[in-house]
Order: C-alpha cells, then structure tokens, then sequence
C-alpha cells in the first residue's frame, strides 16, 4: 500500500501516491467488547463522522474489537459483534482474537492483515479507546507503514486503580501499591508520545494529564449521547407501564462502582426523599440484584423502587418516566476529571440531573449550575443536613420541574451532541495523519 508524503487539512493525502483520496479509521478497542457504553461511545461517534460528511470527513470507519482467543471465539462475542454493527450499518465490526502469552508484537502479526482490509487501500487512523490500545497501534504500525495514532483518554484510570483498593490520594500509596501506580503513569505517558494526537473527555482529565507529565495539546471531547427523544406522549406512556404515572419519579441509571458512591448517594438519597409517599425511585442497572441490596440497606421501603435491568438501547425511553436524575459522587481525582455517559444520557431525555459539589471543576457541576438544569447540593459534606437537603431537592423539582426539563434538553443540544466535536475530532484524526507522515516520510510497505 503506497502511503501519502502528506496529508492536508481536509483529510486528503496528496504527494507520493499521487491524486487526492480520504483516510480510513480503525476504532481499537481492547478487552471490552462486552461494555454498554461501546455503542454510543465508539460506534455512534464513528457513525457520526461518516454521516456528517464534509472537509475532513474519513471515507471509512471500523471498529476492531480485540479480545483473547477464548473470548473472541464465543458465540455470545460474535453476538455481541453483530449487536453493534447493526447499531450503525456503514461501520464495519470485527473481532480479533489473541493469545495473550504470545504477546502484543506476535499477536500484531495476524491481526494486521484484517487491519489492512479495514483499510482499503486508504491512509489509516488508529483510533485507541484508552491508552491500552495504544502498544497495539503501535505494533500495528510497524507492519502497516505510516499510521496515525490518536490516544483517547476516557479517564484517569491510575486513580481509578488505587481508588478501588480503599486510596482516594496517590500521595498515600506506597509499597507494591505505588509501584503499580507508577506503572500505570509511566504506560499512559508513553502512551501519549506515541499518539499523533490526544483527546480526553474533560477539562479536569486535561488538567491531570498536563499534570502528571504529558506535554503536548489535548483536545476536549466528552462523553456525548444520543438522542433521548423524549416527547411527552412518551413520557406519559412510559410512566403509565411502569405504573408510575402519578409518582414523582427519582431515576438513577447505570453500573455500581466504588467511585459511583451508591450507598452514601443516591440510596441514602432515595431512602430520605421516599419518606414523601408520592416519591418512586427507578434504577436501570445490570447490577439489579447489588442495587436492591444498596437500597435496603439505606431504608428504602418495600414497594417503592422499581430496578430493571434493561438493553442499553432501551435505557432512553425508560429515562422518559423520570422527574430527576442523579450524579451524587464524592469529591476526588477520579470524579473530578469524569464525563459520566449517563450525564449526557439523562440530558439528552430531558431530565433535570442532581449533582454532589466537588469544589473541583467537576463538568456536571459547571454546567448545571450554569444552566440550571438540575440542582447541584451539597451532600457529602461534613455534618451535612441530608434530609433537608432531599426535601428541598423534591419541593425544587415540585416546583420548577417543567423549566429544567427543557433546560436540561437544551443543555444537552449544546455540549452534549456528537456534532458539536465533528472538527475537533477530525483535526485529531488529520494531525495524527500528518504527525505519522513526518515520522516516516514517504513510507512504503
């Protein structure tokens, strides 16, 4: 495959293959086929930029789903498979299994050439969800000639590592916990100087990025989602299937993490706000059978939850029932750099969206309070009032509910939509282009 001496800022290679043709972007994956958010974080976004068209647009998109050979092998992985190129009909979806033993550097070997049909003969992006597809990119790379590589930072998965065993401040890891942590730093940096171009979600993950020794510009690009399409009919028809027609409805969606602070958040919430007798809580989540015990143990009475564990598909359409959504998290580094999918997710059905203060920058606090399309409290604070600040959380939804369910819309259709980023992450797409072309000017495999 002849590669490009150069890529211009539309997107097309003019020079050593002569004439002027679009690039082809590889989506890389890795060992996480099996996630809800790898449909409207991967594939939506890809589907996006080859929908919108225009200067800059790539001419193919795909999405390689790298997973162990016992996995990817599965029947219940080439579901998965099928699942998500349904999802969007231009994208092209495919397993590559390895054998992790063998390594990343053997495993490249058999892998590229499924890479090079991807390809088609076109100038080629490889996209990394996190900075663990970023060794593959790399060996990729080295058997396809010139590549871009674009690192896509989704969180500050160092913190996120200390934060699960009991450490909320990398400052008090040491012994095999601090070598750990510093191996996790020392592969994200690595990571980034190999990448032709960085995204991150967030400000505050920029922030700690630049932080911990990244020195180059990153670009912003959150978790966005899709269209709620939430009208009242709807609404009004989804409520009465849940028989909630008459409740106000407090809705939490997704899993159950350390970081996500159920327990002391939204349970303990939902328990305090349910003393109201016309309050119902809804919870879709896979971890029905962990939520339930959250619930109980916070002093939810029986009868007045409704936990379902629904297909990600369907989780907007249930998100319509809902009179409040909540993001009630801690305050520490993993928070405070996050973009939560299901932010964007509850937004984008129009539900107003309760959110914890962190004092940090946190995104979800900036903008609803710059919005006003929720209410920001302050719930984990010490000797905080908490039911107080649930009653007033419900006499303020009561009260303004209709407004911030519009507010909560428009908020969504100003940061949250995919076609708010489709330069930013073409610009990514095109210098990771023209970077990979000065590392190996005139390439030719």
């Amino acid at each position: 495959m002849s590669i490009p001496a150069a890529v211009d800022a539309t997107g097309s290679n003019v020079g050593a293959s002569g004439g002027a043709g679009r690039y082809a972007v590889v989506h890389l994956v890795v060992q996480e086929f099996d996630k809800d958010l790898i449909g409207p974080q991967v594939i939506d976004g890809l589907a996006w930029q080859l929908e919108a068209g225009g200067d800059g647009a790539p001419a193919a998109a795909a999405v390689l789903l790298l997973e162990p050979a016992r996995v990817a092998l599965t029947r219940r992985a080439r579901e998965r498979a099928r699942a998500l190129r349904a999802r969007a009909a231009k994208i092209d979806v495919r397993l590559a299994p390895f054998v992790g033993r063998l390594g990343i550097e053997t495993s490249a070997r058999w892998i590229a050439p499924i890479v090079r049909t991807l390809a088609q003969g076109r100038p080629l992006v490889l996209h990394c969800r996190t900075e663990s597809a970023v060794p593959w990119a790399v060996a990729l790379r080295a058997r396809l000639g010139v590549a871009g590589i674009v690192l896509d930072v989704r969180g500050a998965w160092p913190e996120e590592m200390l934060l699960a065993r009991g450490i909320d401040d990398s400052g008090r890891a040491d012994g095999p916990m601090r070598v750990a942590y510093d191996a996790e730093i020392a592969r994200l940096l690595a990571a980034a100087e190999s990448a032709g171009a960085v995204l991150a979600v967030s400000d505050g993950l920029i922030d700690w990025l630049h932080s911990i020794g990244v020195r180059r510009s990153i670009a912003r690009v959150p978790c966005c989602g899709a269209d709620g399409a939430c009208d009242d009919a709807t609404r009004a028809r989804v409520r009465a299937e849940l028989g909630v027609s008459d409740k106000l409805v407090l809705v939490y969606a997704g899993t159950i993490a350390p970081y996500q602070d159920v327990d002391e958040g939204f349970a303990r919430f939902a328990a305090l706000a349910a003393q109201d007798a016309d309050v119902h809580v809804l919870c879709l989540t896979p971890d029905v059978e962990r939520m339930r015990a959250s619930l109980a143990r916070a002093g939810l009475p029986a009868g007045r939850s409704t936990v379902l564990s629904v297909d990600q598909t369907a989780v907007a359409r249930h998100l319509c029932a809902a009179d409040a959504a909540f993001l009630l998290r801690r305050s520490n580094r993993v928070n405070q750099v996050s973009s939560p999918i299901k932010f964007a997710e509850y937004l984008a059905s129009g539900v107003p969206v309760v959110v914890s203060r962190m004092r940090g920058g946190w995104d979800p606090e900036r903008l609803v309070e710059g919005s006003a399309a929720g209410v920001v409290v302050d719930w984990f604070d010490e000797g905080a009032a908490r039911a107080g600040v649930a009653d007033a959380v419900i006499a303020t939804i009561r009260a303004s509910g209709a407004l911030m369910r519009r507010r909560a819309r428009a908020l969504y259709e100003r940061e949250f939509r995919w076609s708010s980023y489709t330069g930013v992450v073409r610009a990514a797409y095109i210098q990771s282009l023209q970077a990979a072309v000065t590392r190996s000017p005139g390439a030719v495999e």
